[in-house]
Parts: C-alpha cells; sequence; structure tokens
C-alpha cells in the first residue's frame, strides 16, 4: 500500500509543477514581448529612461549651483543629510542617474563571484531633486520648479536658458514609468480610514514654525519653508508627504502635545502626521 501511496503523491507534484509552469508561459512570453518592444523605445529616449548624459550635466549643474546660491540654509541641512550614517549606510537612490553626479565604481573579485560597489557624488542641490524624485514627485514639476526658481531670481543669458529647456525636454519626453504607470506620481488612497480626524490646518505651532498647506497637484514651493510644517489637505497630498521621512531632511510629527509644547527634533521641515 505504501508503493501506490507514494507513487500517487509523486504525480501529484509532477501535475502541479506541470500546471504552473503552464500557467507561467504566458506571463513569460508577454514579458518577453513586452522587453523586445520596449527596449528600442526607452534606448531611442535614453537620458529619461537610463540616465542623464555627461554633456548635457554642465547646464543643469549651473542651474542646481544657482538655486544652491538662492538658499545657502537648505543647502547646509542638505549637506548635513548626505554627511549622515543613515545616508551613507543606505543605497543610494535610482533617481540619482537623472542628474548631474559623479560616480566611482569598485570591484571586489572572489571567484566565481565579482561584486561591485558604486559611489555617487554629487551636490546639495542635486540630492535634494535626486530624493524628491526618488519620492515619485513628478519629474517635470522638478525641472519646471528649478527653472522658474532660477530664472526669476538670476540673471541667465538667452543661450543658457535655450540649453537648460533643452536638456529639461529630453529628461522629460518618453519616460516610460509615467507612460506605463500614469497614476504613479499622484496616486490615490483607497483605504477606509474608521477613525480618521479629517485634514485641517493647527490652531497653534510651536514658535518659528509655518504651516505650509499641501494638497494634491500643488507645486514644488513647499520646500524652502524653513522650518515649515507641511500639513496635508487631501489624503494624495498625504500619502506624498508621509513618504518624505525615508530621507533625514523632514521628520513626521504624530502627537498632538509635541506639536503645541513644540517637542521637535532639529529638521529641515516638519510633516503633520496627526489624521491617523
Amino acid at each position: 500500500m505504501a508503493a501506490p501511496k507514494k507513487r500517487f503523491q509523486a504525480l501529484r507534484t509532477i501535475a502541479a509543477f506541470i500546471l504552473i509552469f503552464a500557467a507561467l508561459i504566458p506571463l513569460c512570453a508577454y514579458c518577453i514581448a513586452a522587453f523586445i518592444l520596449l527596449l528600442p523605445y526607452s534606448l531611442y529616449h535614453f537620458s529619461s529612461n537610463w540616465g542623464i548624459r555627461k554633456k548635457d550635466m554642465p547646464v543643469v549643474q549651473k542651474y542646481l549651483d544657482l538655486f544652491q546660491a538662492l538658499h545657502p540654509r537648505l543647502a547646509e541641512h542638505l549637506s548635513q543629510v548626505f554627511q549622515s550614517a543613515r545616508w551613507k549606510n543606505a543605497e543610494c537612490p535610482f533617481a540619482v542617474r537623472f542628474w548631474p553626479h559623479d560616480s566611482k565604481t569598485e570591484y571586489a573579485c572572489m571567484p566565481p563571484i565579482v561584486t561591485s560597489v558604486t559611489d555617487h557624488t554629487f551636490s546639495p542641490a542635486a540630492g535634494l531633486f535626486v530624493m524628491l524624485e526618488a519620492l515619485h514627485f513628478p519629474r517635470h514639476m522638478l525641472w519646471e520648479f528649478l527653472m522658474e526658481e532660477v530664472e526669476s531670481h538670476h540673471s541667465v543669458n538667452e543661450a543658457e536658458k535655450a540649453e537648460f529647456r533643452r536638456v529639461m525636454d529630453k529628461m522629460c519626453t518618453g519616460y516610460l514609468v509615467t507612460i506605463i504607470f500614469p497614476g504613479k506620481d499622484w496616486k490615490k488612497r483607497e483605504d477606509n480610514h474608521k477613525h480618521e480626524k479629517g485634514f485641517s490646518l493647527p490652531e497653534a505651532v510651536p514658535m518659528g514654525c509655518q504651516v505650509v498647506p499641501l494638497k494634491e497637484g500643488d507645486g514644488m514651493e513647499w520646500v524652502l519653508f524653513e522650518r515649515g510644517l507641511i500639513v496635508p489637505m487631501d489624503w494624495v497630498a498625504f500619502n506624498k508627504a508621509m513618504a518624505l521621512k525615508r530621507f533625514g531632511l523632514w521628520t513626521v510629527v504624530k502627537e498632538d502635545l509635541d506639536l503645541e509644547k513644540g517637542n521637535l527634533p532639529e529638521s529641515w521641515q516638519y510633516v503633520d502626521g496627526r489624521c491617523v
């Protein structure tokens, strides 16, 4: 009796593997077809999908330097973030490829395994835009914000303006992520919040803080307010604001008492997370 039972279990296992394999064939075929179709497109729009080219970096870096000169206190906080152990121990966001940077890769060979470690260096201003893009703030919005902020406060010649717009158009055109997932930048939250307090501006804030309301579709000017208290006014903005805690430039405040008494750690900005 034992032999037929084992034979039946073996046949059942084989049948399960066959069914799984049969189910995976269409998925594999779809992935291969998508790769064949999308690879040429991504290579045609190389910069927006794979990374900014070296020849396009100088004019963008100039705008970043001018932006940094406009906001020295923000640059100081950014430098502290990038020098912290928290940043150094974390993996550098993939978004660094789309902003001016230098890369140095070191290889370690322990046959048959070859490992590599890539060190990225960039200016504090570039790092700010890397963080914001890594958090899925729309790329075109980031580039327009940089352009408008610099050109409204600095004299930039027409040739540099034209060159920056050429690079901006290249970096914001044909980006597959926004084509395949058009709602990724401002994805709505579908959760049913039974205990939500709702969204409202706080009645009082610690001395030196200023309230900065944030709602879906707002521009990027909110990031400039030192000791600003980012107050989401809808669930879309709430999701976006809460994601900021991934990086050390922002701190989330969840307790009413902390806000009322000003028990806030040193940070560039704070996020009001008390609505949940």
